[in-house]
């Protein structure tokens, strides 16, 4: 995901649980607007009628979009950036 993308709601089961680590609420919203560039931990905590604690973690991997991208200019020239790949023997 970018680190120019919309905040996402994350979901886990069972429901009603809580939500740990940087840049999620308790509620489950991650904005990767303020998360750090790379792998971000987070941690779903569940508690169920019998004071049963479970845990569950997973990653997110935010990558820094920011960039040329396409772009207009006055003259209504366009650059692009484009993936270039290379076959190479050794």
């Amino acid at each position: 995901m970018c680190n120019t993308d919309d905040p996402v709601q994350l979901t886990a089961e069972p429901a009603g649980g809580s939500y740990s680590g940087d840049a999620v609420s308790d509620e489950g919203l991650f904005d990767p607007a303020i998360a750090e560039i790379g792998w971000n931990m987070v941690t779903y905590k569940y508690e169920d009628s019998i004071s049963c604690v479970n845990s569950a973690y997973d990653s997110i991997f935010v990558d820094n979009c920011t960039g040329i991208g396409n772009r207009h200019f006055d003259d209504d020239s366009e650059v692009r950036s484009e993936e270039h790949t290379s076959n190479s023997s050794h």
